[in-house]
C-alpha cells in the first residue's frame, strides 16, 4: 500500500522525509527518480508508452532509453522533445522495438517496466522473453523495478446445473491474467 511505498521512497537523500503524493501517478515518478539518483544512468524503460517516465527522468538529469513496440505511443513521446530544452532532450533516446526481443550492447544500472508493462505480456513465454531482455541488459548489481496491477476479478455467471442448459460463455475461455491478486 501507500504507507509501505512511502517508506521505500524515503532514503538518506530525502531532506523532507517520506515523499507522499496524493496523486498515485506522481508517486511512481518520484520513486523511480530516487532509484535513478541512487543507482545512476542510463536507465532503460521497457514499455515506455507516451514517455511520462523517461521525460521525468531526463528533466531530473538522467539519461533514459525508452523502448516500446507501438509507433503511435512513441510518436506521442517524441512530441515532447519540441517543448524541452536541448540539454533535457539529448538525454532521451526512444526506440521502437518489442521488449521481448530488444537487444543492445549497453548495460544499465536500472531497468524499469512501469505502467503494468510486465502484465501486458499475453503468455508465460512472452513474460520469460521480456525477463530475458532484462537479464541481458542489467549491469552487475543493477536493479529491475516494475509495477503490476492486480486485475479486477472476473465474475462469471454460474452455469445452470441441468445437463442440457446452454451457458452464455460456453466455449469461451475466461481471460486468465498472468498476475492474479
Amino acid at each position: 500500500g501507500m504507507v509501505g511505498r512511502a517508506r521505500i521512497m524515503s532514503g538518506p537523500n530525502d531532506r523532507t522525509g517520506p515523499v507522499l503524493a496524493l496523486v498515485g501517478q506522481e508517486t511512481d515518478l518520484s520513486f523511480y527518480a530516487s532509484e535513478a539518483d541512487r543507482r545512476g544512468s542510463p536507465v532503460l524503460v521497457l514499455g515506455v508508452g507516451t514517455g511520462r517516465v523517461v521525460w521525468d527522468l531526463a528533466v531530473r538529469g538522467h539519461v533514459a532509453v525508452g523502448v516500446d513496440p507501438s509507433e503511435v505511443m512513441l510518436a506521442t513521446a517524441e512530441e515532447r522533445r519540441r517543448e524541452e530544452a536541448p540539454a533535457v532532450s539529448q538525454r532521451v533516446r526512444l526506440t521502437c522495438a518489442d521488449p521481448r526481443s530488444f537487444r543492445t550492447k549497453e548495460r544499465f544500472p536500472l531497468i524499469l517496466a512501469p505502467h503494468n508493462a510486465l502484465a501486458l505480456m499475453a503468455t508465460l513465454d512472452d513474460l520469460d522473453a521480456m525477463l530475458s531482455t532484462v537479464r541481458l541488459h542489467l549491469a552487475p548489481s543493477g536493479a529491475f523495478l516494475f509495477d503490476v496491477l492486480n486485475p479486477v476479478p472476473q465474475r462469471f455467471p454460474v452455469p445452470d446445473e441441468r445437463q442440457d442448459a446452454w451457458h452464455p460463455l460456453e466455449g469461451i475461455e475466461p481471460p486468465r491474467p498472468i498476475f492474479a491478486p
